[in-house]
């Protein structure tokens, strides 16, 4: 009965990340294709292409840098944006997470000692309430009881 309904919001919540994925990915390929062209064009430079230049420039050139960019395609460095995104720890989440767990840290802990002594006082509560039971049940009088 709820089958076909189940599978159809599946279907329609993957086709929606699937576009939006996608989505993503144009956008990092046209951020990837323009820095592939600017880093072509800065190989091509006489900063990158005189030896000379390049050793008075010491660690401040951006050829190595340049050399990175091009030793991988536009479209392979946006699947690795992608997936980076999908990743849990992906774009420094679990650091950023870490942090904030710290900084609450006191919260959590009062939450949780909250959280303790209510779970204590509803255990309590339903001990009370099942020997009251009990007892009623042994103390009453036997009648007859369908069942």
């Amino acid at each position: 009965m709820y089958v076909p309904f189940i599978w159809g919001l599946a279907s329609f919540f993957s086709l929606a990340f699937f576009v939006s994925q996608l989505g993503q990915y144009y956008i990092y390929l046209i951020a990837r294709r323009k820095e592939w062209t600017q880093a072509s064009a800065y190989m091509a430079s006489e900063n990158c292409q005189n030896p000379i230049m390049r050793s008075h420039l010491g660690s401040f050139n951006l050829c190595d840098r340049g050399e990175e960019i091009l030793g991988r395609y536009p479209f392979i460095s946006a699947i690795h944006d992608v997936a980076t995104d999908l990743n849990v720890c992906g774009r420094g989440r679990c650091g950023t997470a870490w942090v904030d767990i710290t900084n609450n840290l006191h919260k959590i802990v009062i939450g949780i000692c909250l959280l303790s002594f209510l779970g204590v006082w509803v255990f309590r509560r339903s001990c009370a309430e099942y020997r009251r039971v009990r007892d009623l049940d042994y103390y009453a009088l036997p009648t007859k009881k369908t069942t």
